[in-house]
């Protein structure tokens, strides 16, 4: 079968549309977080503004969303790869430290700026958490699997190959030639291929050196593993894009519904706490003290 990239899966569009509608909701916490800077408590007229404006507009398309995301990550190569979703998180964060800070001053202290500066927490918090048990765990391991079984699918047989590939959905190329930097192939994979190539170790006589590879990003061709194998003629090249896109999808989807249902608990679960009790202390108040005690 020949390499070529794969069309978005019905998962990744969908997984795609819920996390705008989770970054959304988070952009929500945001505006509040900014309204409660300015003001000590959050005015209820604001949130009918505050919802447009989250879950209609493409509030961060608006913003220089990647250089803010390259001087940040610039800091640390740990990060994961920039994207809207980190820039949120970070935002968010620096939110919950600025609320506190002002709730330090007692004059600037107030109910809604505490409590919204734990929900900011509380969304980078679960956000983190899912990201870890999903993407870094459940995922992780799927992708390290495909890695194994194609280390032990490329060593199959000639007349074997051919079939199994069919049969399987993989995308295989067997070379009867070396690997050339003016190949097609060698273009394709080179962010890949490169630097592994050119740092070839010295393998004892009668072993051919070989690799894998993963690329989980759907904006760079993912999602795939990779196999390429050097064999006494030339080389095997083995893509495993179908079972890899079914797993990534499926996960991504309940990503997505995991921090939507998080997010919207702790975003409008928080809003109603706060009117709640603001409610409840107006209440009081309006009834007066009964015997010397509110």
């Amino acid at each position: 079968m020949s390499l070529s990239d794969a069309a978005p899966s019905l998962h990744t569009v969908v997984a795609d549309f819920l996390g705008n509608i989770s970054e959304s909701v988070m952009t929500v916490a945001v505006l509040v977080a900014v309204v409660l800077m300015v003001r000590r408590y959050l005015p209820v007229k604001s949130l009918i503004p505050i919802a447009l404006v989250a879950y209609f507009v493409d509030f961060w398309r608006w913003l220089p969303v990647d250089p803010l995301l390259r001087f940040i990550l610039s800091f640390s190569a740990r990060f994961p790869k920039a994207n809207t979703g980190l820039l949120i998180c970070i935002v968010l964060g620096f939110c919950a430290i600025i609320l506190w800070g002002l709730c330090c001053y007692r004059p600037w202290r107030s109910r809604d700026r505490f409590v919204w500066g734990l929900v900011c927490a509380a969304l980078v918090t679960t956000t983190i958490f899912f990201h870890l048990v999903t993407i870094h765990g459940v995922m992780r391991i799927s992708f390290m699997q495909a890695e194994q079984r194609l280390g032990q699918l490329v060593r199959l047989p000639d007349y074997d190959l051919a079939g199994l590939c069919a049969a399987i959905d993989l995308e295989c190329v067997d070379a009867s030639q070396p690997l050339q930097t003016s190949d097609k192939i060698y273009h394709q994979y080179q962010v890949f291929l490169e630097p592994r190539l050119t740092r070839r170790p010295t393998l004892p006589p009668g072993q051919q050196f070989g690799f894998s590879w993963r690329n989980p990003d759907p904006t760079a061709g993912g999602p795939y593993v990779a196999r390429y194998q050097e064999t006494a003629k030339g080389y095997r090249l083995m893509v495993d894009r179908r079972s890899l896109g079914l797993v990534f999808g499926t996960q991504s989807v309940i990503f997505s519904v995991q921090m939507i249902l998080a997010h919207h608990f702790w975003v409008w679960g928080g809003i109603i706490l706060l009117l709640v009790h603001r409610r409840g202390w107006r209440l009081v108040w309006s009834k007066g003290p009964k015997n010397g005690v509110l």
